[in-house]
């Protein structure tokens, strides 16, 4: 099942289409290493890609921007942190809470044929340590969490784990990677690759500011980011999935999103197609 958490988490959509007999014989995480390779500018160790604008590369620990670029803003809502997003203002962690998304589609492969993958996942967001703060989605299908860092050139990916069925696999790239470039503007892209802890599953993923657009979660009116994704993974699964995914900057959570996919895994052929919508912005 597809599942993003705190602000762009990294959908790992491959995984709704592992069947569970296959997955009962998948390789766990927790072994040798992980990388973390991308192209572009330098930043604490790490190459990360930003086009759609000149890019401006300074010492660890500060922030990179777009040169001219203009910071995303909300119109309404407030953000995790309690105050609202202002142009070229530091993206601060989620609120803390339980919030809850609604989940349709479907998954299908030769061996399982096609199964429903409808109902509601819980995200749980524990509150901030330091910059860093926790999450975790789970449902019936499985569960992912994350550790994602808050800074001023945006939010990176920390960690990642995700299981459903027996199936585990681990990333901690050795230099967090981008989730956001902050600020962000129309037609930036970015881009990155991470190795599972196992060694055995590499994912690539690049994203794209396609625009904005004021969706109604509940009976609130919320200003969101559009972001196109692809995520291929390479390795014990092969796939390629294309993301669209809706998130919102004051509160710091994907509100929205929708993909396809299409792969491999242990010489079983699958495909997926997975949206969800959250329910509120108020967590429990």
């Amino acid at each position: 099942m597809r599942r993003a958490t705190v602000l762009f988490a990294v959908c790992l959509l491959f995984l709704a289409g592992c069947g569970k007999d296959k997955a009962d014989d998948a390789v766990k995480a927790g072994a040798t290493s992980s990388t973390s390779e991308t192209t572009g500018t330098t930043l604490a160790g790490e190459t990360v890609t930003t086009t759609g604008g000149d890019a401006t590369g300074v010492a660890a620990g500060t922030a990179t921007t777009a040169k001219g670029a203009t910071a995303a803003t909300t119109k309404g809502g407030t953000s995790g942190g309690g105050g609202a997003v202002t142009p070229g203002a530091r993206l601060d962690p989620a609120k803390p809470g339980t919030y809850t998304y609604t989940v349709t589609g479907k998954r299908s492969s030769p061996a399982f044929g096609e199964q429903p993958m409808n109902g509601d996942s819980q995200l749980k967001v524990d509150g901030a340590s330091g910059r860093d703060q926790h999450s975790l989605e789970s449902s019936g299908q499985g569960s992912t969490e994350q550790v994602a860092r808050y800074g001023d050139d945006g939010v990176r990916l920390v960690s990642l784990r995700t299981s459903q069925a027996g199936f585990t696999k681990e990333f901690k790239p050795a230099s967090p990677v981008q989730i956001l470039p902050w600020p962000v503007k129309d037609g930036q892209t970015w881009s990155w690759k991470i190795t599972s802890t196992d060694g055995a599953t590499t994912v690539t993923s690049s994203f794209t500011l396609v625009g904005h657009e004021t969706l109604t979660i509940g009976t609130e009116k919320v200003d969101t980011l559009v972001i196109d994704a692809t995520v291929q993974t390479s390795g014990d699964i092969t796939s390629t999935s294309t993301q669209k995914i809706w998130a919102s900057p004051a509160y710091r959570l994907v509100v929205q999103d929708q993909g396809t996919t299409d792969g491999s895994f242990g010489g079983t052929k699958f495909h997926s197609e997975i949206s969800r919508k959250l329910k509120s912005t108020k967590p429990a």
